[in-house]
């Protein structure tokens, strides 16, 4: 029954859509990353300053902001991050454009080929893309123009992300597009991923996956 501030991961691949919206009663702000946290992690003694800052939204800010500028002073294997934050009570407007845009474009969602998409992976493991990157693919029309739907979406991010930042790269990731959230793409190839996608909040709510 508890109403967090704000959640903090220090832990790897947290800042998916999915997870946000699963939690966005528990707590008005979200901040974690999509790709990996780096085994330093994001604790540090100058988090604990803005972590009790009066004002919710600028603390969730400077934590992301301090947390960046320690990747970016560090070297070599360590100079590798993504930190995002979410503000909660953006994500169930965010959620009905998506359910809009998954609606008109159901046909073209198996189209989208995911090794177009911005991964947020390494290895083998395909389940965290970038989720802008993809629902922007999603959003093309046949001749190479947006529709304009997307630009309802991108502005629902815009308030729903409230803060975002990535080095260049992370590891032997190249970043080249940044929305600050994950999402999972449905392949015909896990079932078991795709059947327990459905019982997520983010797909009741959006219809992705049917």
């Amino acid at each position: 029954g508890t109403h967090f501030d704000f959640v903090l991961f220090d832990c790897c691949l947290m800042a998916g859509v999915e997870v946000a919206y699963q939690m966005r009663n528990m707590c008005d702000y979200i901040i974690a990353s999509p790709t990996e946290i780096m085994s330093k992690g994001v604790i540090c003694g100058e988090l604990i300053a803005p972590s009790f800052s009066t004002e919710t939204e600028q603390a969730a800010r400077s934590i992301c902001e301090v947390y960046m500028r320690h990747v970016r002073n560090d070297a070599g294997f360590y100079n590798s991050g993504c930190i995002s934050a979410v503000k909660t009570s953006e994500l169930e407007n965010l959620a009905n454009i998506c359910n809009d845009i998954y609606s008109r474009r159901r046909d073209t969602i198996p189209t989208i080929n995911p090794a177009a998409v911005q991964p947020y992976f390494r290895g083998k493991q395909h389940w965290f893309y970038d989720f802008g990157d993809f629902v922007r693919r999603l959003c093309r029309n046949g001749d190479g123009t947006q529709d304009e739907s997307y630009g309802l979406f991108q502005a629902a991010m815009d308030k729903a992300v409230i803060f975002k930042d990535t080095t260049p790269y992370f590891l032997d990731v190249t970043i080249n597009r940044y929305s600050g959230l994950s999402t999972y793409i449905p392949r015909m190839t896990c079932p078991t991923l795709n059947s327990y996608y459905k019982s997520l909040d983010w797909n009741r709510a959006t219809g992705f996956i049917r």
